[in-house]
């Protein structure tokens, strides 16, 4: 009997420390699962965040698509004009200097007839 009450002594020691040890994996568990849930609900808000800036970054490259278009289409448009203002001013400024000659030089010989001389008047 003696060996008996030794080994059940033993045992229930044991049997003590695997029911703390029990208790202290329960809290485990449960902190484990607290903390699962909360990484669940972050993960969740990453999710939303993910989506919003998908959807964002959809739009802004739409966006960079519209203005660089829009510009282009600006930049043809102003150099067209530029080049018609260009045009435009040549032709004046051709026009201008061939009226000041006539009004400078009218009625001399070399206005009237091109192949007379320009020193003889």
């Amino acid at each position: 009997n003696g060996i008996l009450s030794v080994n059940v002594d033993r045992l229930e020691n044991i049997n003590g420390n695997l029911t703390l040890t029990v208790s202290d994996l329960n809290g485990t568990v449960d902190d484990l699962r607290l903390q699962n849930a909360r990484l669940s609900e972050l993960n969740n808000d990453l999710r939303k965040i993910v989506s919003f800036l998908n959807e964002v970054a959809n739009g802004v490259e739409e966006s960079y698509d519209s203005i660089s278009a829009y510009l282009a289409g600006q930049i043809s448009q102003s150099r067209g004009l530029l080049i018609e203002i260009l045009a435009n001013t040549y032709r004046q400024m051709t026009y201008y200097w061939i009226c000041s000659a006539n009004s400078r030089f009218w009625g001399r010989t070399f206005m009237s007839n091109p192949d007379s001389p320009l020193g003889s008047d």
